[in-house]
Formats: structure tokens, C-alpha cells, sequence
């Protein structure tokens, strides 16, 4: 595992966020069409450096008092994207820090647990599910350490081993919680053809 620290925890703005859902790390994709409306692919690409992990749909979320519930922090043993114009995907989580959410600074941690950086709250995913990290050449892995298992590309991951991963790969949590991973540039992309598939709306000059 790369042993360089995550640089600055994520930090979102009240547009970016689902109003609705409060749930930690996860970002509303239509509320985000229209807050990055006037960004051009390059600073889109600059305010969002890392990859994202799309939700592809919706689920049957557990009730906000349960995301009070957190995860014991110990320390632990070591094609792409298309879119279409049919409607964006729900939600978006990039693979970033949040700030204050737990103490692993060398990686992102996925699970049902409200300290995660990425919160899925759905019941068959575990507390602390899975985690992910750059490998020393600074690819993207992830890591299943879940009861109900991890799949990559309908692979199910053997648990405790680092997994590469890269935009156009399909995740899936406990069998039921398809997540594709996207680069930013794929992401502005797929905002970009929503829009376009919307009714005008006035572009950066």
C-alpha cells in the first residue's frame, strides 16, 4: 500500500450534497449538474482530482438514527464509463477523505458505519465493508473485509487482499450495491449529456 497520506479531507458544498438523504461522503448527481453548470472539464477535473464510485440505483436505506452507529477504529493488518441519455445515476462518491470521519489516513473506508468516508446505508453491507487505497505505483485498489463479501467485475474478492480497480470496473457490495468507478473527466462527461438532454440551459462563456 502507498504509504503517502490522503492530501486535504473532502469538503462539499450545500449543492453538492443530497438535501434530502445527509448521508456522509455521497454526493447528489443532479444537485451537482447544476452547481458545476458554468465549470469547464478542466476545472472540473481540478475541484474533483480523485475517482468517484457511481451508484448506479437506488436503494432501501436504513433509517438516519441507525447511521449513528460507528465502527471500531483499530488498526488493521496490511471499459470505460459510457453514458447514456437515459438519466444520471443517483449518487456519486469520490474516493477522497472526509474530513474528521475516522483515523485511517491511508485509506478510504466503505460501510454502513456513519464514521466511514463513504456511507452506503443499506443493512447487508457491513459496518466497515471494504477500504481502498493506491498501491505503490499509485493505482487504485480496494480491500474486502465484509461478511457479505465484495465482487469486482462479478468477481467475488478473496478477503484482506488488495484488488486493483480503475474507471469502467463495476463493484459490488454484498451482491446487491452495484457501484461503477469513474474518473472525473468520465464524470463531467455523463453530466454533460444530462444536460444536454434537459432543456437549455445558458453555458459558460
Amino acid at each position: 500500500m502507498d504509504t503517502t497520506a490522503f492530501s486535504e479531507p473532502a469538503t462539499f458544498t450545500d449543492d453538492e450534497v443530497s438535501e434530502a438523504s445527509h448521508v456522509p461522503g455521497r454526493l447528489d448527481l443532479a444537485r451537482l449538474a447544476q452547481s458545476t453548470l458554468k465549470m469547464t472539464r478542466a476545472s472540473f477535473c481540478a475541484r474533483y482530482r480523485a475517482i468517484f464510485l457511481l451508484q448506479i440505483q437506488e436503494i432501501a436505506e436504513k433509517a438516519d438514527e441507525e447511521l449513528s452507529v460507528r465502527f471500531p477504529t483499530v488498526v488493521m493488518a496490511s471499459a470505460r464509463f459510457r453514458t447514456a441519455k437515459v438519466g444520471l445515476p443517483p449518487y456519486a462518491y469520490p474516493l477522497e477523505k472526509r474530513a474528521r470521519a475516522n483515523a485511517f489516513a491511508l485509506m478510504v473506508t466503505v460501510g454502513r458505519a456513519a464514521n466511514n468516508d463513504i456511507v452506503i446505508p443499506d443493512p447487508s453491507v457491513s459496518k466497515f465493508h471494504a477500504s481502498l487505497a493506491r498501491d505503490e505505483a499509485g493505482r487504485w485498489t480496494i480491500t474486502d473485509w465484509s461478511t457479505n463479501g465484495t465482487w469486482v467485475d462479478g468477481e467475488r474478492l478473496l478477503p484482506r487482499i488488495a484488488h486493483p480497480i480503475g474507471p469502467g470496473v463495476m463493484v459490488t457490495l454484498a451482491g446487491r450495491i452495484p457501484l461503477m468507478v469513474a474518473s472525473a473527466p468520465d464524470v463531467f462527461d455523463m453530466l454533460e449529456t444530462a444536460r444536454e438532454s434537459s432543456e437549455p440551459v445558458a453555458r459558460a462563456g
